[in-house]
């Protein structure tokens, strides 16, 4: 059994989803920072998903790929979303916060990377409703 709820995890990655919006609407706002946010959001939201399941271990990891794999295994749909970008999003939670990393975030890609923690937050949401 999780110990962590399913609205504890989504209630931190609601956090996170804000702090990608203010940063969004701040003209200077760094794009890595962003992108970070929204990868955050993102990855607890998955783990809100998993915390959901009985008996499942939520692994202390930043990799969206095995997040994904895992939600897959357990039947969340991810139908519409580009999931090779979903899971390059991976990149913005350690590297990219590092010197010698590349910095070249765009503006549209730190607005992608937001409306896919959105979406994100909306299908995990969705799926612990029709879970009660």
């Amino acid at each position: 059994m999780n110990q962590i709820s399913s609205d504890e995890w989504l209630s931190k990655a609601d956090e996170d989803l804000l702090t990608a919006k203010i940063l969004l609407s701040v003209a200077e706002s760094p794009n890595r920072s962003i992108a970070f946010s929204s990868q955050q959001s993102i990855e607890k939201s998955l783990k809100a998903f998993l915390s959901s399941v009985p008996e499942f271990r939520i692994p202390k990891s930043h990799d969206l790929g095995l997040l994904v794999k895992f939600c897959k295994d357990k039947d969340l749909d991810f139908s519409g979303l580009n999931m090779e970008k979903l899971i390059g999003l991976s990149y913005f939670a350690v590297e990219a916060r590092y010197p010698g990393n590349p910095d070249s975030v765009t503006r549209d890609e730190a607005n992608e990377s937001f409306h896919f923690a959105k979406r994100i937050r909306e299908i995990v949401q969705n799926a612990l409703k029709q879970a009660e």
